[in-house]
């Protein structure tokens, strides 16, 4: 025990350097993400704030709301309306009706906080996987006086929070959301009929009778036949269906059971979803839903009447006459309300009083805590109840007005924009500098220190500078009552540049560069591909020349064509252009691909065929060691076939107890991944053994070519391994070490975007998990994904780390040319990040930035997971890390 105390304490001390790197860029990248979110989407919301009332006399006294979770608006208007005969008559005849519009991120949660609060999504969700929100918020079901939510109970109970008694949940079992289950209409059933008995069995009738009543009704329906069969398949148009007559059904319900011709009835979904059965991006059949209004209070016109989502709340509160939620943001769409001119403006200036109030409260903590405020210009000196007198007893007609009130509420949201946004220039400028002096702390790795450390006054000079500077920036932050993240924000750049200050004599001595024609084509290579992995976020094709710029960059140093041998030589350049193909591919298939899958397994099977007897064969190992080898290699082979197997029968639904299945399928996951510590000691048998446990559980999650894609992959690595192991290189080290880095991005970001856009959010299929799991579990189903996905890096991580071994590389150096490609595409991603506009632009700009400042901080943590699958080993009923000895190539 203590000699494996003191390996690990060798191990750390001669690793120290870059253990500082990767905890030290870990750190930064957290904080950009964190800044991002910050300045760009940080909370909107405002609390203690006294709420408005919308109005004293409304022309409802209960409204009754119908959301289908994952309805598309183009699913039941256009030339789909006679999927839905009962709404389409309503919206030709007897309502109000158009497209709702809404904002990323398109999920469940988001999206009925937006319709029920008025706010859009709080980024700070994003740490609660946008399963909760982080902040409690104000919502028209707070502001009712009596409300009853039924449905989802991932929906309806985060409306209530706090167990107030005027609202009443009404939630089926979690067990029931079953992706599996071929009846989708099932949990749509269980909300109409729970509606019918709350209505028909309720014994305090006197509540029902109350004015400001609300009745939501969650429809999850069609939600899980969109993600089961996608949304032009016959379970989807039937549930549409189903749900249609029975809102047909509840509507003469609620007339029959308040007969006084007030109730309003409004149909609308959170939600759209794509082709292939997903959401959560900004495309236009995920933003685009219907909304459809009856009943009390609504004007009947034919006539398309579009809407922002977050427009629906103050809508609510107006019908009912209840307060506005505090934070609501949302437009009053007066044109749905059947009411005189008079009114309209009446009810819209309580709208922008409401509004104003969000301003005010902003303004004033702006103005409390900072001291020099630069206020908005004319929002800042309006006065409300002067500039209301002014407009309501003008000459002019009730049009002019509205139009005045709206161009007057948009002027509030801006400078509500304004006050939200206030320090976000400041906190960008400064952790931009930061990430400046950071870039360059890394360059200074690429050079051999052999300076002496700086003299002690210097030392103690610079120090002094940096402790001043540092006592003024968290003084001015304490006095501005500033939140803990500015002071780092405002502090971060000054600790780089004491840092970098004692690197600065590496960056002098080495700036001067002979370059020669061999040189010149390094940096080509280079500059070109760091501007294809930053177009290739948008335009996957650029990943397809990505791959022939990486077929040749091998063979840019003379050295290297001479040593490589022909057949190798056009193998890689084969398979580079093979791996090049995919992201030229469709994004993802709408259902299981039977002849793709089938392909895939055999191209597998070949695969590890070749492992098991020709690359094995090559190492010349013993009788004892090849006997071990291959039986671990049995043991995942096998669970490779069963799991084909298994997951055929899955897809196809040829057995009808799948629970059995499912069981067999975790099984399967593990058995060939506890395979690992099993194998020989090789570095390079070892790779081939995690290749080959991770596959069962791939093809199980596969649906169309994305098997076909790991095994091209996998043979790119193999060969890679190959040529690097062949080459020994004199010249131009630290270039060939550049052109390893690049190589190796270059791999990881085809595992990216090879299968899929993954930067568009919305390339996910939880149909990937049919093998695993139906019922709806957000977490596991995540975990599983996020597994699938990393594969193709965690392999490429394997295969680095045995080049780096073989060819002798600097690890530190290897490492911070890594990042500091990365945090050149993190620079610009930032700077390129949209918080106004379509909700397309809004939702790729920020999942760009995500997916880049993941990607880098993952391959810090992938190389490391590589680590330990690679050294770990059992003998003799313990496991244990293998020393470098034991990794030694036998070949």
């Amino acid at each position: 025990m203590h000699k494996k105390i003191q390996n690990v304490e060798m191990w750390i001390t001669n690793n120290k350097t870059i253990i500082t790197v990767i905890i030290f860029g870990i750190f930064i990248h957290v904080l950009l993400l964190i800044t991002v979110f910050d300045t760009y989407f940080k909370s909107p919301l405002e609390l203690g704030m006294e709420p408005v009332r919308s109005t004293k006399k409304p022309t409802s006294k209960r409204l009754v709301l119908f959301v289908a979770d994952g309805l598309r608006a183009q699913a039941i208007l256009g030339e789909n309306a006679g999927y839905a005969p009962f709404l389409t008559s309503i919206r030709k005849h007897e309502g109000s009706w158009g497209i709702s519009h809404t904002r990323v991120p398109t999920e469940s949660r988001p999206g009925h906080v937006a319709m029920l609060a008025g706010i859009f999504e709080d980024p700070s969700a994003i740490f609660k996987g946008w399963k909760h929100n982080p902040v409690d918020f104000d919502s028209v079901i707070n502001q009712s006086s009596n409300a009853w939510c039924i449905g989802s109970p991932d929906i309806v109970t985060i409306f209530n929070k706090d167990g107030r008694n005027h609202i009443h949940t009404h939630a089926y079992n979690a067990e029931m959301q079953d992706f599996g289950n071929k009846d989708t209409t099932l949990l749509d059933r269980w909300v109409f009929d729970e509606t019918y008995w709350i209505l028909n069995n309720n014994k305090n009738s006197e509540v029902f009778e109350q004015s400001g009543n609300i009745f939501f009704l969650h429809l999850l329906g069609l939600d899980t036949a969109g993600h089961a069969f996608k949304p032009y398949s016959k379970q989807y148009i039937d549930n549409i269906n189903f749900v249609d007559s029975n809102v047909k059904y509840m509507t003469n319900l609620f007339k029959n059971k308040f007969n006084d011709n007030l109730t309003t009835f409004l149909f609308t979904a959170d939600h759209g979803m794509t082709n292939w059965g997903s959401h959560g991006s900004g495309l236009d059949h995920e933003t685009f839903t219907p909304i459809i209004a009856w009943g009390s209070g609504i004007k009947r016109s034919n006539i398309q009447k579009d809407i922002n989502q977050i427009d629906i709340a103050p809508l609510i509160s107006s019908l009912i006459g209840i307060n506005y939620p505090t934070n609501n943001l949302g437009r009053l769409p007066v044109e749905y309300l059947d009411i005189s001119e008079e009114k309209k403006v009446q009810y819209f200036l309580t709208n922008i009083q409401q509004v104003f109030k969000i301003f005010n409260a902003k303004e004033q903590k702006i103005e409390k805590g900072t001291f020099f405020y630069k206020p908005y210009k004319y929002i800042s000196e309006f006065n409300f109840d002067k500039n209301f007198t002014e407009l309501w007893y003008s000459n002019e007609t009730y049009n002019r007005i509205i139009k005045k009130c709206d161009s007057l509420f948009n002027e509030i949201l801006k400078a509500i924009d304004y006050c939200h946004n206030y320090f976000m220039n400041y906190i960008l400028f400064s952790v931009s500098l930061g990430l400046i002096f950071w870039m360059i702390y890394l360059s200074t790795f690429f050079f051999e220190d052999d300076r002496k450390e700086i003299q002690t006054n210097e030392n103690q000079f610079l120090k002094a500078v940096f402790i001043i500077y540092s006592i003024l920036v968290c003084l001015m932050c304490f006095l501005q009552s500033f939140s803990y993240l500015y002071y780092i924000y405002f502090l971060f750049p000054s600790c780089m540049f004491y840092i970098l200050l004692s690197k600065f004599h590496l960056l002098s001595q080495n700036f001067h560069l002979n370059l020669n024609r061999s040189k010149c084509l390094y940096l080509v290579f280079f500059s070109s591909s760091i501007i294809l992995f930053i177009y290739g976020f948008q335009y996957r094709s650029c990943f397809s020349l990505m791959m022939i710029f990486t077929s040749f960059s091998i063979f840019i140093n003379k050295e290297n064509r001479v040593q490589i041998k022909n057949s190798l030589k056009a193998s890689w350049i084969i398979v580079c252009f093979v791996v090049g193909v995919f992201p030229m591919m469709p994004l993802m298939f709408t259902k299981f691909q039977i002849v793709y899958f089938a392909v895939g397994y055999f191209s597998w099977l070949l695969f590890s065929l070749y492992i098991t007897y020709k690359e094995l064969r090559d190492f010349k190992l013993n009788s004892c060691k090849l006997r071990i080898q291959r039986r671990v290699f049995y043991v995942q082979s096998i669970s490779f076939n069963f799991a084909f197997i298994n997951s055929l029968i899955i897809s196809l639904d040829l057995f009808e107890n799948s629970s059995i299945l499912k069981y067999l399928s975790w099984l399967l996951f593990f058995v060939p991944i506890i395979c690992i510590p099993f194998s020989i000691k090789f570095l390079e048998v070892r790779i081939f053994t995690i290749f080959l446990a991770f596959a069962p559980f791939y093809l199980m999650t596969t649906m169309s070519y994305e098997l076909i894609f790991l095994t091209s992959f996998s043979v790119l690595l193999t060969l890679w391994m190959k040529i690097e192991k062949n080459l020994k290189v004199k010249s131009n080290k630290e270039f060939e070490n550049f052109r390893r880095c690049l190589i190796f991005l270059s791999t990881i970001l085809i595992g990216f975007f090879g299968t899929g856009n993954i930067a568009s959010l919305n390339s996910f299929d939880p149909m990937w998990v049919r093998c695993f799991l139906t019922i709806f579990n957000p977490f596991l189903m995540t975990i599983l994904i996020f597994v699938k996905l990393i594969l193709p890096f965690l392999f490429s991580a394997c295969v680095f780390r045995d080049i780096v071994l073989k060819s002798g590389m600097n690890l530190t150096s290897s490492f911070c040319v890594i990042l500091l490609i990365s945090d050149l595409m993190v620079f610009y991603f930032m700077y390129h990040i949209k918080n106004v506009g379509s909700w397309l632009e809004i939702g790729m700009s920020l999942s760009h930035f995500i997916v880049v400042e993941c990607f880098t901080i993952g391959i810090l943590v992938l190389y490391f997971v590589a680590f330990i699958f690679t050294n770990i080993a059992f003998n003799r009923n313990n496991f244990y890390f293998m020393t470098n000895c034991e990794k030694s190539d036998n070949k």
